[in-house]
């Protein structure tokens, strides 16, 4: 029974590749505002904390809030490339454990990239990785088709 458990609870991984018709500064731009998550999300997305870069809000050491009650979790961008790569942590949350997300901006050609999204967490409660999982490979990815699509039609979204 204990080794149910522990199987139940190992890391879960989303991986998503979304190509761009769009640059891959442009992308990048739009990701690393945290307040643009809202646009796509199905929650309300703050920056509640800005990052090292006293250019940049969005930083690495940035903090996300993001609120779809009665849920309230907090993400810290732990390594920031500009236009290249974004790594964050779950800082503040419920749900799971050693969640990690890194999104590489890939540039395939001129004005067009690929987004490399990989999302690796580990469900606290037994057997609840398979049922958020799930959720998360829905809500983001169909946000990520949206943001593609609205970033084809008009890149200043």
């Amino acid at each position: 029974m204990i080794s149910a458990l522990t199987q139940n609870n190992e890391k879960q991984v989303i991986h998503f590749l979304q190509d761009f018709e769009v640059s891959a500064q442009t992308v990048f731009n739009f990701f690393s505002v945290h307040e643009n998550w809202g646009k796509f999300l199905p929650a309300a997305v703050k920056c509640i904390q800005f990052g090292e870069d006293p250019r940049d809000a969005n930083s690495k050491g940035s903090v996300r809030r993001i609120i779809a009650f009665p849920i309230v979790i907090e993400e810290t961008v732990t390594q920031y490339i500009p236009y290249q790569f974004i790594e964050y942590k779950l800082t503040y949350g419920f749900g799971v454990k050693n969640h990690l997300g890194i999104m590489n901006f890939i540039e395939t050609d001129t004005n067009k990239c690929r987004l490399d999204y990989q999302i690796e967490f580990q469900p606290v409660i037994p057997f609840s990785g398979f049922v958020i999982k799930n959720l998360l490979e829905k809500i983001m990815g169909q946000g990520v088709r949206d943001v593609a699509h609205k970033l084809r039609i008009n890149p200043n979204f």
